[in-house]
């Protein structure tokens, strides 16, 4: 059985073709990728799938109502609901700057959630 799944590490967006997994649950092969680091990605996604979120919280202000923010760094795929609820009951009180931190290791991930804009109040 094949797998096929699109690259995400370079704007190229390779079409990986990977190939069923053996009796001990290892990665065949890897067709499709014109990099290295697509063959890592395509046994990233099936072993450790990861992500960077990039979403929104709510402010108190009236004039800049969503701060964009994102992780410092990739989470486990299967946590992203789990941050989500998290970030869902976030509001910000006063105004943050590019790189402050929103929340503090979340969920206990050892990645912050940080402000990625300056609020101009």
């Amino acid at each position: 059985m094949s797998i096929a799944k699109t690259c995400i590490v370079c704007p190229k967006g390779c079409q990986l073709v990977i190939e069923e997994l053996d009796k001990e649950n290892n990665i065949i092969s890897v067709t499709g990728n014109q990099c290295k680091r697509g063959e890592a990605f395509a046994k990233e996604e099936m072993y450790h799938p990861m992500r960077t979120l990039q979403t929104t919280v709510k402010t108190i202000f009236t004039d800049f109502e969503r701060l964009p923010v994102k992780t410092s760094g990739s989470i486990p795929k299967d946590m992203m609901f789990n941050v989500m609820k998290v970030v869902k009951e976030v509001e910000i009180e006063y105004p943050m700057h590019v790189g402050d931190v929103v929340v503090e290791n979340i969920i206990n991930t050892g990645i912050d959630l940080i402000a990625t804009t300056n609020m101009r109040i």
